[in-house]
Formats: C-alpha cells, sequence, structure tokens
C-alpha cells in the first residue's frame, strides 16, 4: 500500500430492520519506509552536494595538472632550444680552437710552463664540446631523433677501459679507485658509444661527490634470474645526495647544489642525458642513498636483444 492516509469504512445491516443501517469509520496513516521520509531526503540533498563539491575539486585538480604538464613541457622546450641555439653557436669557435691547439702541440716546441698550459686549454676544451653535443643529443631525444646503433659488446672489457681513463684521476684526488669485475664474460647487445657516455658520466659525478680519503667501487654482474646485468658504482663518503636530488635525477638542466666542493656549480645534464640513454636502452638507473656511507648507482640492462624495436636501432656486427 503506497504511503498516504486512509478510512476503512465498516457498514452493518439489520435484516429485521432493513432500514436500521448502521457503520464505524477508521482512520489509518500509512507511513512512508525510512528512506523515504523528509529526514533522508535531507541525507539525500546534502550528500548529492559533496558528491557536486567533490567532483568540481576533481575538475579543477585535473585541469590544474594539465595545465602543470603542459607549462614543464613548454618550459622543457624552450630550455632545450635555448641551449642547442648556444651549443650550436659556441661549437663552431670551439672547434676552430681544437684545430690550431693540436698543431701547436705537434710543431711547435714549448716550454713545460707552456705545455701545461696547452694541455690546460685544450682539456678544457674539450670538456665544453663533451657539454655541447650532449646538449644536442638531449635535442634529438627530445624529438625522437635518436637512433641507436646495438652491437654485440664485451661489458667486462668495456669497464676495464674504465679502470685506466680514471686511474690517473683517482690518484690526483686521492680517492681509492677499484673494480671488482664479474670472472662471467657479459655478452650485450647495446650501442658502445652511447654506453660509454653513460658510465663516464655516472663514475665523473661520483668522483665530483667523492672527497680525499675515501673510496669508489665500481662492480659488473648479471642479475639471479639471468635476464639482466647490472654496472655498479659506489662511494664510501659519507655525503648523501638529498632525496628530492635523486628524484630529479632525470629532470633536464637541474642545478646542482651538493657537491662536497663549494666551488663546484653545474648542471646535471649529464646525468639527464645518461638516464634518456638508459631509457632507450630499455634499462634503468637506480639511485640509493646508504646513511653515512654515500651513494649507489646501479645501471641495469636487459641481456639478448628481442626488446629492441627495429624502427628505434640498426644492428650492427663487429
Amino acid at each position: 500500500v503506497p504511503p498516504g492516509k486512509y478510512k476503512f469504512r465498516v457498514q452493518s445491516l439489520d435484516e429485521a430492520n432493513p432500514e436500521l443501517i448502521s457503520g464505524k469509520t477508521l482512520a489509518i496513516t500509512v507511513l512512508p519506509p525510512w528512506w523515504l521520509n523528509w529526514l533522508a531526503y535531507i541525507v539525500y540533498i546534502l550528500a548529492g552536494i559533496g558528491l557536486l563539491i567533490l567532483a568540481w575539486k576533481m575538475v579543477l585538480f585535473i585541469l590544474k595538472r594539465k595545465n602543470d604538464v603542459y607549462i614543464d613541457r613548454r618550459l622543457c622546450e624552450l630550455k632545450i632550444k635555448f641551449f642547442t641555439t648556444i651549443s650550436y653557436e659556441l661549437r663552431t669557435p670551439l672547434m676552430l680552437i681544437k684545430a690550431p691547439l693540436q698543431e701547436l702541440k705537434e710543431k711547435e716546441n714549448f716550454s713545460s710552463k707552456g705545455k701545461w698550459y696547452i694541455d690546460l686549454i685544450e682539456k678544457n676544451t674539450d670538456q665544453m664540446l663533451q657539454l655541447v653535443n650532449q646538449i644536442l643529443d638531449f635535442q634529438k631525444i627530445h624529438n625522437g631523433k635518436m637512433h641507436l646503433n646495438v652491437s654485440l659488446i664485451d661489458l667486462n672489457e668495456i669497464m676495464d677501459s674504465f679502470y685506466k681513463e680514471f686511474r690517473i684521476l683517482s690518484e690526483e684526488n686521492e680517492v681509492t679507485y677499484s673494480f671488482h669485475l664479474t670472472d662471467n664474460v657479459i655478452m650485450l647487445w647495446a650501442d658502445k658509444g652511447k654506453l660509454n657516455i653513460v658510465i663516464r658520466n655516472i663514475i665523473s659525478n661520483v668522483f665530483k661527490f667523492t672527497p680525499s680519503g675515501k673510496s669508489i667501487t665500481v662492480s659488473t654482474g648479471i642479475t639471479k634470474n639471468g635476464k639482466k646485468c647490472y654496472i655498479r658504482i659506489e662511494d664510501s663518503s659519507s655525503i648523501e645526495i638529498p632525496g628530492n636530488k635523486t628524484s630529479k635525477i632525470s629532470e633536464r638542466f637541474s642545478q646542482g647544489e651538493t657537491s662536497w666542493d663549494p666551488h663546484y656549480q653545474g648542471t646535471d645534464i649529464d646525468l639527464a642525458l645518461s638516464k634518456e640513454l638508459i631509457h632507450l636502452h630499455h634499462g634503468s638507473i637506480v639511485v640509493k642513498n646508504r646513511e653515512n656511507q654515500g651513494t649507489v648507482f646501479t645501471v641495469e640492462l636487459l641481456l639478448g636483444k628481442k626488446h629492441y624495436k627495429n624502427s628505434e636501432v640498426t644492428f650492427c656486427m663487429e
């Protein structure tokens, strides 16, 4: 019976006296169920208003996130465009400096101090050229034009060359520099030139954060499941990279702030480029701080070549 007010009437008829009619009326009120009473309607209205407010806030949040992403993307594009333009402008004069330096070193005789100055100029010119080339590589990656030339390489052989390359720097900085390479032969499908850039950038940054008297250890190996190989670079300093720094290691052109050397100021383009290059290899770079024990960089790369697409790489046979 629907909710409402009803009247129940009863009449009686006396057969002995048909004209005598008597009756009773009973008023009945059927109340609505609890979910249809006025209190429930108030709750429904309040809940509806709450849902509308929540939906409005969600829309505003989504719009804000989209706007933030758009702004970040535009800023990134403007930064890359700016640095790329500057890089093209710098590259030509740097090459014009480097070529005469080579000729001077080969054909002219200098005093020991003169040779030291020439070597210093050449070293800094090479560093500038390296930075310029990394910025240009960043532009290629951003525009989706970076192409890998993948070949089968011996990872331990590459790592051994970096031991020789940084050994003099470790002696100059009084840093213990040790390698622990796995006895297993690790044959890896990768772009040798790009992988060299990644390893060199990471080791260079670890040296920047490692003071005299401390140590740097480089190791290689294969993961337990046998699907990946890894390169681990760790230092024993008590200086840690802050959490916001490790989370932004792939952020383009962020300013370095945490070097132990107060005179060291620079961008993290090298680390950002390294992460992008490893991403092109379908690998990963993980950075972990160890309390009072320094930082560990771990690069993981997939073994085999099934993960590469023909559209993104060119397979070379060495």
